[in-house]
């Protein structure tokens, strides 16, 4: 069984807009400058890592308003606000991430006692949600919980400290290859400040665990089950290829509860050269998920390339900004 590939690309290259988010693998290219050039660079420090020199530095818009990045081989690999802001993400994609949370049917953060941004203290009791299916696939329209989260790709680890400040009972495990970069999220990247914040809390302390080693390796050591896999691993500019192949995709699949999703971090741009890793790995999911839904995660304030969020699941699930793409079609093999 199989989807049309080629409508498939017709469909999402309709979407292409030639300039979206910054994100784990985004190149500071010349329309980066001009987006930046009224940006003062602060505070700047560099460390060796694996995929070369990082660079952590902030930048302060003309509103007042400061941000510090993660510069890895010429590409924004995180960010954080500074202040009272620290786990809020500044990323787009990084929002896009909360689409997982879609499949429950109702926000976390619309339970009884969250605050008017739907937060909730770190403490707090977990909100009631559905069960998760025994065997099988997830019957469509059903609510499914989402409580153990793996993230391949820390970086300064902006989605896991937004969603274990803002969703009570969520647990999440962070695989970081590389140990510079870990280092840099505990220091300048309010990682530590996470840990401490969820020690303080009883009962919290093991709901984040930031992990040092391959994805892929953990993946194959790995005995525990997720209900969401989050794939937003870069060294520098390049996706780690590993995890794109039927290799990595099957390893994936296989540390999914039934029901679970895998949600990708996409970069690309409107040139077919670059297009065509987001088709390939589209049509590596096809083959062995059910469903595969793509979602634009668009930012224009810093990048001349589109971000896409692929969610691939056994499951049939509503989610919102999906870019319309042909149905599977048995017949086309």
């Amino acid at each position: 069984m199989a989807k049309t590939g080629a409508g498939r690309v017709a469909g999402l290259a309709g979407r292409a807009k030639g300039a979206a988010l910054v994100a784990a693998g985004v190149g500071v290219t010349a329309a980066n400058a001009l987006a930046v050039r009224k940006l003062l660079q602060l505070d700047p420090h560099v460390r060796r890592t694996d995929a070369g020199l990082a660079r952590v530095y902030t930048v302060c818009a003309e509103d007042g308003e400061c941000i510090r990045v993660l510069n890895v081989g010429g590409a924004y690999q995180s960010a954080t606000y500074l202040g009272e802001r620290w786990h809020e993400p500044v990323f787009e994609y990084h929002r896009a991430f909360d689409r997982m949370f879609e499949a429950a049917g109702a926000d976390a953060g619309a339970a009884v006692g969250a605050d008017a941004e739907g937060a909730q203290p770190v403490g707090a009791a977990q909100p009631v949600g559905a069960t998760r299916p025994a065997d099988g696939a997830q019957p469509a329209g059903v609510p499914f919980a989402i409580r153990d989260v793996l993230m391949i790709g820390g970086g300064g680890c902006a989605w896991p400290k937004h969603a274990l400040m803002t969703r009570p009972g969520l647990r999440v495990d962070v695989v970081e290859s590389d140990p510079a970069i870990a280092e840099i999220a505990r220091r300048f990247f309010f990682v530590d400040k996470l840990e401490r914040e969820l020690s303080a809390c009883e009962g919290s302390a093991q709901r984040f665990n930031l992990v040092v080693d391959d994805g892929l390796g953990y993946l194959a050591g790995c005995e525990k089950r997720y209900d969401a896999i989050c794939n937003d691993a870069f060294a520098g500019a390049a996706a780690v290829a590993d995890l794109a192949g039927a290799t990595g995709v099957r390893a994936v699949k296989d540390r999914l509860n039934p029901g679970g999703l895998y949600l990708v971090n996409v970069v690309s741009g409107p040139e077919w050269r670059e297009f065509r890793h987001l088709i390939r790995l589209i049509n590596e999911l096809d083959r062995l998920f059910a469903h595969v839904t793509v979602t634009f995660a668009s930012d224009e304030r810093f990048s001349d390339k589109d971000n896409y969020l692929v969610i691939a699941s056994d499951a049939e699930y509503a989610f919102s900004d999906v870019i319309p793409t042909p149905e599977r079609n048995d017949a086309a093999c």
